[in-house]
């Protein structure tokens, strides 16, 4: 995983913007994701992620996250509410309790997938 996300942050002179690791058989939340402040559309689909990280509000530009079949469970961090610029977040297929309080700062949110 982390030599894909070095090539990965070689094509950001490119604007690459968007990270596709859907079914990478991930174990965990990659910490190396949350140094890439400059993505706008995340799908870690498939993934045993677990949970998120409160540190996720780094990708301050994100517009997209998916996050289905990650086996979430329980309550999510307090810092997707600090992604003010997300449109679309993804969280079906998980046993989520609750999304957090916060999420209502995402004002440009169109589709909250539960």
């Amino acid at each position: 995983l982390a030599e894909y996300l070095l090539k990965f942050g070689e094509s950001r002179k490119g604007q690459r913007r968007e990270l596709d690791l859907a079914k990478f058989r991930l174990k965990g939340f990659p910490s190396e994701i949350l140094e890439c402040d400059y993505l706008r559309r995340l799908n870690l689909s498939g993934n045993a992620v677990g949970t998120v990280p409160y540190g996720i509000c780094a990708l301050s530009s994100l517009t997209s996250l998916k996050l289905e079949s990650c086996k979430l469970s329980g309550r999510l961090t307090q810092g997707l509410g600090e992604l003010t610029d997300l449109t679309e977040l993804d969280l079906t297929s998980n046993d989520v309790e609750a999304v957090p309080v916060g999420i209502g700062n995402c004002t440009g949110l169109q589709r909250l997938l539960l």
